[in-house]
């Protein structure tokens, strides 16, 4: 049985940072075979990390070497590259995101109407514990119901970025605070990309933070 795969894949170092986005074209038992904008980053030879994903089975890793490049024309915009598949590395559902805890940041979400899907003037202020490329968790005072959907800015990430997210579950916290876990809907490949960076450039700085 064929596995579905979404058309973007995306490039990184093999120790996790990301190089840049691809257009998935076909896979089969010894190759990837992206579409991707020219670029002078990948090198034939260099070993990277393609992640493609599926609305199935998640997230889909393989270790890869970069296979010799195409000629580069001044007019073409896009490229086709061959990658040859090394070794498959265990799939990953997008729950099992990496994420990381952040040092009290504050945030304003924008309430959305169920009816609708559009804010209808209400807001709710708390704090973002903890983000990762497929959700983040909201603590508040106030109550919130299972499935509201609300718009939260983060501009740490990105500057203009609000996402659409939809709370999946609560727990509760310390001194009558809740604690909403959620999940985000509809990320823009841009949005997803800059998540996935800032988790990994937060993840490093607290590494070197403990080890000082």
């Amino acid at each position: 049985m064929a596995i579905p795969i979404n058309e973007t894949a995306k490039i990184y170092t093999t120790d996790g940072l990301y190089l840049l986005s691809g257009r998935f074209i076909s896979k089969d038992d010894e190759n990837i075979h992206l579409a991707v904008r020219q670029n002078e980053i990948l090198k034939e030879g260099m070993t990277v990390k393609v992640v493609l994903t599926s609305d199935v089975f998640g997230l889909l890793p393989f270790r890869c070497s970069v296979m010799p490049i195409p000629k580069r024309f001044a007019t073409q915009q896009y490229i086709g590259i061959d990658l040859k598949i090394n070794e498959t590395l265990p799939s990953v559902q997008r729950r099992k995101d990496i994420k990381v805890r952040l040092e009290r940041m504050r945030a304003e979400i924008a309430l959305l109407d169920i009816a609708t899907g559009k804010p209808y003037g209400k807001t709710c202020e708390g704090i973002i514990e903890d983000i990762s490329a497929s959700g983040l968790l909201f603590i508040t005072k106030e109550e919130l119901v299972e499935n509201q959907q609300f718009l939260v800015p983060l501009p740490a990430v990105a500057p203009q970025m609000m996402p659409r997210a939809k709370v999946i579950r609560s727990q509760k916290e310390e001194e009558g605070y809740i604690g909403y876990g959620c999940c985000f809907m509809g990320l823009r490949t841009g949005e997803e990309e800059a998540l996935r960076q800032y988790v990994f450039k937060a993840q490093v700085m607290q590494r070197r933070s403990r080890e000082e």
